[in-house]
C-alpha cells in the first residue's frame, strides 16, 4: 500500500523499481488484496492493482502445515509447487491478458512463469531471484519455469554464478542487478544528537529476528564483549515473528550448516536470544521490532558499527549499504554475496560464519580503534557509489530493451 516507507526487502525493492521506471514507463505492481483495500488505485504516477487470494488462503493453510510436519520432501515444498498462490498467480496472469504488458517483473517465485507466459505470449517474462531456489528445488518444476522465462536477474553474482553452473543452458539469460540505497535519504534526517555520543560504542543489527542471520551467534559474541567494554549496546531492530518449522529461508538449503537452523522452528526466536544473553549483556541490548523507515534511518545515524553475522547464504545484504551511507562499516560473515558489497579489511571485516571468537575479534578490534572505524565507514560511504537504485534502474532498462 503506497507510500511504501518500510517493508521486507522485496517491498522495498518493488517499490524502489517502480518509482524509477515511472518517468518513462506505465508502471503497473501487483500484490494481493488485503481488508478494506481498494482493488485498483494510483499513485505518485503508479497503478497498484490487487488480486483476490480467494481459495488461496485455504490452499496455504493445508500446504504450510504439510511442510511444517515434513509430509513433502524439500525440493517438492508447498511454497515451492504451482499450488501456492495458484489462484493469485493465474490472476494476475489474466489481468495482464487485458492490459497487453510488454514487460512482466516477478519476484522469486518462478511457479507463476509458465502461467504469465501462456496468457501472455508477446509479453516478455523477468524473474527476478532474491534467493537459491532455482537450485533447490526439483529441477523437473524449475525446467519448465525457466523454460517460460526471458531473462534471469540475480541480486549478487554469488546467486548468478551458481544458477549458471546449475542450469548452463540457461546461461545467457542470467544477469547481475545489484540491490540499492538512495544516499540522499541521508540529508533528511539531520545530525545526530551529541550528548552522551561518546560515552558509548553502539552495535547496529537491522533485519528479520530470525535464526538465518545469525543472531544467536552475535548475542554469544556479545556476552563475550561486555566486560571489555563497559559502554557497549546493540540495537536489534527488525520484525519479530514466531519461526515456522518450515521457514523459507532454511526449508529447502542444501548445506548442513543451514539445515542445522530448523531447531529453531516453532518457537519464538527473540526469547531464545533474550534467554541467552547474560545478566549484564541483557541491560545493553534492545529489540525494537519493525519500526517507520525515518525512526530506522536515525538507528543508522546514531550507532558506530553494524553487523550482519548471517548464517544463510544473503543474496546481497541491504543494511549493510544502508549503513555504509552514513559511513558505518559493517563486521559480517563470508556468506553469499556479502563478499561482493564488503571489501575486507577496507570498507569493513568479514568473518566465518558461525565463528563466535571471530565475530567477537572483528567487533573489539574494531571498536578498540576509532581511526580505523571512520577510515572504513568513509570508505564504506564511498563504495556506495556503486550500489545506487538510479544505477539499478538504468541496467534494468538496458535489459527491458535487449530482451
Amino acid at each position: 500500500m503506497p507510500p511504501v516507507s518500510h517493508g521486507d526487502s522485496i517491498a522495498l525493492t518493488t517499490d524502489r523499481i517502480a518509482r524509477g521506471l515511472r518517468k518513462d514507463h506505465s508502471v503497473v505492481c501487483y500484490s494481493v488484496r488485503r481488508l478494506n483495500q481498494p482493488k485498483a488505485s494510483a499513485f505518485d504516477g503508479i497503478e497498484y492493482r490487487r488480486i483476490e487470494r480467494a481459495y488461496d488462503r485455504y490452499l496455504v493453510k493445508v500446504g504450510s502445515a504439510l511442510d511444517e510436519f515434513g509430509l513433502l520432501p524439500p525440493k517438492r515444498c508447498f511454497f515451492g509447487s504451482s499450488w501456492y498462490f495458484r489462484h493469485y498467480a493465474r490472476g494476475i496472469a489474466n489481468d495482464l491478458k487485458e492490459h497487453a504488458a510488454d514487460v512482466v517483473h516477478i519476484h522469486n517465485f518462478s511457479q507463476f512463469a509458465p502461467w504469465i507466459k501462456e496468457r501472455n505470449p508477446r509479453a516478455r517474462v523477468v524473474l527476478h531471484m532474491h534467493a537459491d531456489w532455482l537450485i533447490e528445488l526439483d529441477r523437473h518444476w524449475v525446467q519448465r519455469r525457466l523454460d517460460a522465462v526471458d531473462a534471469i536477474i540475480c541480486c549478487s553474482g554469488y546467486f548468478a554464478d551458481g544458477i549458471r553452473k546449475a542450469w548452463p543452458e540457461f546461461a545467457s539469460r542470467v544477469h547481475v542487478v545489484y540491490n540499492g540505497v538512495t544516499p540522499e535519504e541521508v540529508t533528511g534526517i539531520g545530525e545526530a544528537p551529541t550528548i552522551g555520543k561518546k560515552s558509548r560504542r553502539r552495535i547496529l543489527f537491522v533485519g528479520r529476528v530470525a535464526p538465518e542471520k545469525g543472531l544467536h551467534i552475535l548475542i554469544d559474541a556479545f556476552n563475550g564483549l561486555v566486560d571489555e567494554f563497559p559502554d557497549a549496546q546493540l540495537a536489534i531492530v527488525g520484525p519479530i515473528y514466531k519461526i515456522p518449522r518450515a521457514a523459507f529461508a532454511f526449508h529447502t538449503s542444501n548445506e548442513g550448516m543451514v539445515k542445522e537452523l530448523m531447531k529453531f522452528g516453532g518457537a519464538s526466536f527473540d526469547e531464545y536470544l533474550r534467554r541467552r544473553l547474560t545478566p549484564a549483556a541483557a541491560e545493553r541490548v534492545t529489540f525494537t521490532g519493525e519500526i517507520p523507515r525515518a525512526e530506522l534511518l536515525r538507528q543508522y545515524r546514531d550507532s558506530d558499527l553494524f553487523v550482519l553475522p548471517a548464517v544463510y547464504p544473503e543474496g546481497f545484504g541491504v543494511p549493510i549499504i544502508e549503513a555504509a551511507c552514513w559511513g558505518l562499516p559493517a563486521v559480517a560473515t563470508r556468506r553469499g554475496g556479502i563478499p561482493e558489497v564488503i571489501v575486507d579489511g577496507e570498507t569493513g571485516r568479514l568473518v566465518e560464519a558461525g565463528d563466535t571468537s571471530g565475530l567477537r575479534a572483528a567487533i573489539a578490534d574494531m571498536m578498540n580503534n576509532d581511526a580505523q572505524r571512520h577510515k572504513m565507514g568513509q570508505a564504506a560511504r564511498e563504495r556506495v557509489r556503486l550500489f545506487t537504485w538510479e544505477r539499478a534502474i538504468e541496467q534494468l532498462r538496458h535489459l527491458y530493451r535487449e530482451i
